[in-house]
């Protein structure tokens, strides 16, 4: 395998470490109940892709104190997640203001207090964001770094107060997906499987953590996904669902299963209602409209509609050719290498 690979399964999983909105306290920095709800409200608008309202709750908290890290991460962590659910570049230049200003008053604050949890795990959290976007543009030597920074940063938060829940959640992903990629980095020493160990700690965090809960779902998810443990990722993409209705994750991730267990007349709904909700969408990218249109034409295929099948795959040559000498992200072109299989076919 190549290092880049390896470099990048190292970054993974940190990749949930670092999206956890959580923690509202730091060294010399009084959080009031008001800002408290602020955090609250933000994520609450994020999860219902209200993102012009959650920038304007994340900049009031910028306001109420400039030199806090949290507000900068939050919009950070908003920009990312809407590069990777929509497979887009668009919000680069703001993501990395407000990543590096996060950075940058992160290490002030621990530079202040180096056994502050909470200075810490944020700190640690932007580097794991840093590291996912660098990682998505090949910046393979800076990923690195960043991933290696952010989970130290992480390991030291959850050391001093071990009942900070949604970092325990976010080391349980990195648990698990280390264990899975163990193979790979044999040359490495103290890879036991804690598969187990970090499926439990996503669940306590489910069940306990004050501001992952939706997050932490999300993660386990993606586990279940890798298990084929279908019945139950379903279940908790229903809990997401019937909190957020236009989670796009969530409905991406069920029509995808729904493909994978061959309930295919069920898939075809789940993405042809998400191409029509592509059509009317500002944050919409070409990649996301690629990797709808890539499942929805496999579907058909599956189910021997021969007329949609062609159409589909007209569809995705053009967006295949509009994407080809665009693509930014190591995600999108695995994507196009896969659509130029099923394209060839067709």
């Amino acid at each position: 395998m190549r290092l880049k690979k390896i470099i990048k399964i190292v970054i993974i999983s940190f990749i949930w470490s670092g999206f956890v909105f959580s923690g509202p306290a730091f060294a010399g920095v009084t959080i009031n109940g008001r800002v408290d709800r602020l955090i609250h409200k933000g994520i609450h608008k994020v999860h219902k892709e209200d993102v012009e309202g959650a920038l304007l709750v994340f900049q009031e908290i910028i306001k109420q104190d400039e030199e806090n890290p949290i507000g900068y991460f939050y919009i950070a962590a908003l920009y990312e997640v809407l590069m990777q659910n929509y497979r887009t570049r668009v919000f680069s230049e703001k993501f990395y203001y407000y990543i590096d200003k996060a950075i940058e008053l992160g290490e002030k604050q621990v530079e202040a207090d180096r056994n502050d949890p909470w200075a810490l795990f944020y700190l640690g959290g932007s580097y794991g964001y840093r590291a996912i976007d660098r990682s998505e543009t090949g910046n393979w030597f800076g990923a690195f770094l960043d991933a290696g920074k952010g989970a130290e940063y992480l390991e030291r938060a959850i050391r001093i107060k071990p009942e900070l829940y949604d970092a325990h959640y976010g080391f349980g992903v990195y648990k698990y997906w280390r264990s899975v990629k163990s193979k790979v980095l044999w040359f490495l020493p103290g890879f036991d499987d804690e598969r187990e160990v970090g499926i439990k700690q996503i669940k306590i965090a489910i069940k306990m953590g004050k501001y992952s809960r939706v997050t932490a779902k999300g993660a386990l998810i993606g586990i279940y996904y890798n298990e084929k443990d279908y019945k139950n990722a379903l279940a908790l993409i229903e809990e997401i669902l019937r909190q957020y209705p236009n989670d796009i994750y969530a409905q991406r991730m069920k029509g995808v299963i729904l493909y994978e267990t061959k309930r295919l007349e069920e898939a075809t709904l789940i993405f042809n209602r998400l191409s029509e909700r592509l059509k009317n969408s500002q944050w919409k990218g070409s990649g996301v409209e690629l990797e709808v249109q890539y499942y929805l034409t496999l579907a058909h295929y599956n189910l021997e509609k021969m007329y949609e099948y062609k159409q589909g795959c007209e569809r995705l040559t053009r967006l295949r050719k509009k994407l080809k000498n665009k693509a930014k992200s190591e995600t999108l072109n695995e994507l196009l290498h896969k659509v130029a299989f099923v394209t060839k076919r067709g």
